[in-house]
């Protein structure tokens, strides 16, 4: 996996910056509220709720009001999970086979869905946030979320790794043998998003940091810039300034270059590419590479 993120950032830097864009996604009319990447789908929740799933050519609209969706977890043998949170904290799964979603019993103000590797009953890392800060995990095989040790403000997984963000923003990893969330030596931080190496975060004032699992306990280091908003997945690590201006990190230079175009929130699949949502028109855009 690391080898192929690899390839894919160099295949990034020799094409010329100047065919690399941003490009309208035509066909859907209305203001898009949030867009949510996986490995094969994208689908996006608008400005009253509705949500829409990308065909290929267009976004239609499927069953259902959300305030909130996340996409993730997807790989050569499975697809992705597509979890979402309405207004009110319920949860909601995907059902690919009656093509609308499920309510699942719970109420969570925040989820995160990834590749899940540990054992049966975890085929996704499914986790979630309630309002009270109480952590929870999905089990498949009990189709119920169950609470797990700890209390946490963000929760971001991927590649099989599980991160945790306290209410005095310190970083935590989750400990598979332990079944614990231990702390990874980090604080003052405010946000979160992870890819299939490592844990990228923001502190207060936007400066980005890069976290990953160093001789048995955690070493990170921090990167010039500043960031408002930060998404991560096997697509690339991206992020939009205060200014809604776009920064994509380059791993040549270890430092965020910018990219033609704003947006006020950005999504990075793992496969499905980059997309984002423009200001005040609520247009979906895709990150374009010839």
């Amino acid at each position: 996996m690391k080898r192929m993120m690899l390839l894919l950032c160099l295949a990034a830097l020799v094409i010329p910056a100047s065919a690399q864009h941003f490009k309208q996604v035509t066909g859907f009319t209305g203001s898009m509220l949030q867009v949510a990447a996986g490995r094969s789908e994208v689908w996006g929740v608008n400005n009253t709720g509705q949500v829409f799933r990308f065909t290929g050519t267009k976004f239609a609209s499927v069953p259902g009001t959300l305030s909130r969706i996340v996409v993730g977890g997807g790989t050569l043998s499975q697809k992705d999970e597509i979890w979402g949170v309405d207004e009110s904290g319920n949860v909601f799964q995907f059902n690919y086979g009656k093509k609308s979603f499920t309510h699942i019993p719970g109420s969570l103000q925040q989820i995160a869905v990834g590749e899940g590797d540990i054992d049966s009953c975890h085929p996704y890392e499914v986790w979630g946030v309630n309002l009270g800060d109480a952590i929870f995990r999905y089990n498949y095989c009990t189709n119920k979320f169950e609470q797990a040790f700890g209390s946490l403000v963000q929760v971001a997984t991927a590649g099989g790794g599980v991160w945790g963000l306290s209410g005095a923003q310190q970083l935590y990893a989750f400990n598979f043998s332990t079944g614990q969330f231990q702390y990874a030596g980090v604080n003052g931080l405010v946000s979160l998003a992870a890819d299939n190496n490592d844990v990228w975060a923001l502190n207060g004032s936007g400066v980005t940091f890069s976290v990953g699992a160093i001789n048995g306990g955690y070493g990170y280091s921090n990167i010039t810039g500043t960031i408002a908003q930060l998404a991560a997945g096997d697509d690339g690590i991206w992020g939009i300034d205060p200014n809604q201006k776009i920064y994509r990190f380059d791993p040549a230079t270890g430092s965020f270059v910018s990219v033609s175009g704003f947006l006020t929130q950005i999504a990075v699949g793992s496969g499905a590419g980059v997309w984002g949502v423009a200001p005040n028109s609520g247009e979906v855009f895709t990150f374009v590479r010839p």
